[in-house]
């Protein structure tokens, strides 16, 4: 039976990809700067950070599938690890974001493409033959995320949800447990062996209906307005003056009516992906 590495066993997508290992017969090492308190049969907790040396001690084993949920450019420095081990299988989540981040007026998100595209080159020209790596949309599940449920946060808070103008720009959300089904599906093709795979949800919806989604999921009449962009940053900036919502800008902002699509359709062709409708938003 096969055995699994998972780095960044704490994710969302993490948290529906160990169990479902584990009740495949697999046996598991999740590996997280902050480990769950109890042990699920079949995983095995390590509370350790990517840090090569620290990796390195690990004892993992070898000829391990390699799973990797982290920010990507965290992968990079512990490739020769791997290498040595004899991992010949990796599966690396990097994100759309370098394609529709591309251009962004904003200096971190610049500097975000710009790590996930020389993270993604590395692991191209590392000499595997045998890695995928995945690139998914908008990411939610369970209330968990930091997409779907920053937005109902506003919600509940505020009883209303500020748009900017019609909030017309194309959204694919996609279920953290599809993406987890797909890490076992891709395994099971040997199609998947060095491809790059966008993975999106299985339903395209203008930002604001996927607002008045959210709205509808905590049983509340959709209350959206539209307002003009001066008004909208200075609201945002007194957003930003809570913990919570610090990372905001405006960039993010102007997006709402920006399309980010991306076709899944080699995916479903290559190893059967079938994502969800964004029907239960908070589930």
């Amino acid at each position: 039976m096969a055995h699994f590495v998972v780095a960044g066993g704490t994710s969302l997508v993490g948290a529906y990809l160990l169990p479902l290992l584990a009740a495949q017969g697999y046996t598991v090492d999740a590996i997280s700067r902050s480990c769950e308190a109890g042990a699920r049969a079949g995983i095995c907790w390590r509370c350790a950070s990517l840090d090569p040396d620290e990796f390195a001690r690990l004892d993992l084993g070898h000829d391990y599938i390699y799973v990797h949920l982290a920010p990507l450019w965290l992968l990079t420095p512990i490739i020769p690890v791997l290498k040595q081990r004899g991992v010949s299988r990796i599966i690396a989540f990097s994100s759309t974001s370098v394609v529709s981040k591309q251009g962004s007026a904003h200096p971190l998100e610049r500097a975000l493409v710009a790590r996930l595209e020389q993270a993604e080159q590395a692991l191209i020209d590392s000499g595997f033959d045998g890695w995928t790596i995945v690139r998914p949309t908008l990411i939610y599940a369970a209330g968990a995320d930091k997409n779907v449920a920053l937005i109902a946060s506003f919600i509940r808070r505020l009883g209303v949800f500020a748009l900017i103008g019609a909030a017309k720009g194309l959204r694919q959300p996609v279920h953290a447990q599809d993406l987890a089904r797909a890490v076992v599906a891709i395994l099971e093709s040997r199609q998947t062996l060095q491809r790059v795979y966008c993975l999106s949800g299985g339903e395209t919806l203008s930002y604001r209906a996927m607002v008045e989604r959210i709205f509808h999921a905590l049983h509340r009449t959709p209350r959206i307005v539209s307002v003009p962009v001066p008004l909208f940053a200075a609201m945002l900036a007194v957003a930003r003056c809570l913990p919570r919502f610090r990372h905001l800008h405006m960039q993010m902002a102007y997006r709402m009516n920006h399309d980010l699509c991306f076709d899944h359709d080699q995916a479903s062709q290559d190893f059967g992906y079938a994502p969800r409708k964004f029907d239960r938003p908070l589930e």
